[in-house]
C-alpha cells in the first residue's frame, strides 16, 4: 500500500529442480511394439545441458547427446542396432556437478 491508499500485489512461483529427480529406465527394447522402444529419462527435460553418454560392456562410448530427448533407440553411431546386453550410463549436470551412474539393459 503506498501513501495514497493505492494497494498492489505480485506472486513468484520457484520451482525446485533437483537432479535427484532424474529416474532412467532400466530397460530399452526396441522391437516396434511403442513400448520402452526409446531409452526414457524420467526430467531430463528440466536439464538441457545434462550430458548423456552410454557405454558397452567394455566401456566403448556407443551413444553421447547434451539435451538429451528421450529419443535414443539403443543404435550406435552408424545407425545399425546395438546388440543386447548390459550398457552403462553417465548423466552430467553441469551447473551442480551431480553425476548419475547406473545401467541398462537393451532387449530385442
Amino acid at each position: 500500500t503506498d501513501e495514497r491508499g493505492c494497494q498492489s500485489s505480485d506472486s513468484v512461483l520457484i520451482t525446485v529442480r533437483e537432479e535427484d529427480s532424474i529416474i532412467p529406465s532400466k530397460v530399452l527394447s526396441p522391437n516396434g511394439d511403442n513400448y520402452n522402444d526409446t531409452w526414457e529419462v524420467e526430467n531430463i527435460v528440466l536439464f538441457p545441458n545434462a550430458e548423456v553418454s552410454v557405454f558397452n560392456s567394455y566401456g566403448s562410448l556407443v551413444f553421447k547427446a547434451k539435451n538429451y530427448q528421450n529419443n535414443w533407440r539403443g543404435t550406435s553411431s552408424n545407425g545399425n542396432p546395438l546388440p543386447e546386453g548390459a550398457y552403462f550410463y553417465v548423466i552430467a549436470v553441469p551447473e551442480s556437478g551431480h553425476v548419475l551412474k547406473g545401467s541398462l539393459n537393451i532387449l530385442r
